[in-house]
């Protein structure tokens, strides 16, 4: 379950930030399962990642808005993204195509029970 809520003030001080690509996926896997067995919707705030665990939260930044995610599925496997943002991830943050973004991995305590924050 997503629900959006504010994050912070979305300044990005923190001395824990990277910068990687981002791209987005979306419109053809709706109504599929991701890696994790979610149900991949046009409202999930997620990611996908090669790497990190499932449940993973990590913070996005990206033109002055913020938003929390978790990790539900792997990949990207195209573009030379590190993160592949479900569709609702990259619309908050303002962005489509392929962008290098500032990102903070704040848990991968694997935590099914998380939730999903933005701030625009």
């Amino acid at each position: 379950i997503n629900k959006e809520r504010i994050a912070d003030n979305g300044v990005e001080n923190s001395s824990n930030l990277r910068t990687a690509r981002a791209s987005w996926y979306g419109p053809r896997f709706y109504g599929k399962r991701t890696a994790n067995g979610e149900l991949f919707t046009k409202s999930i705030i997620s990611f996908a990642h090669k790497t990190l665990p499932f449940g993973t939260e990590v913070k996005f930044y990206y033109n002055n808005k913020t938003v929390i995610a978790h990790c539900n599925d792997k990949g990207p496997y195209k573009n030379r993204a590190e993160f592949d943002l479900s569709y609702k991830t990259a619309k908050i943050l303002g962005f489509s195509g392929v962008k290098s973004i500032k990102y903070e991995i704040l848990d991968d305590s694997n935590d099914q029970n998380r939730t999903s924050f933005a701030n625009f």
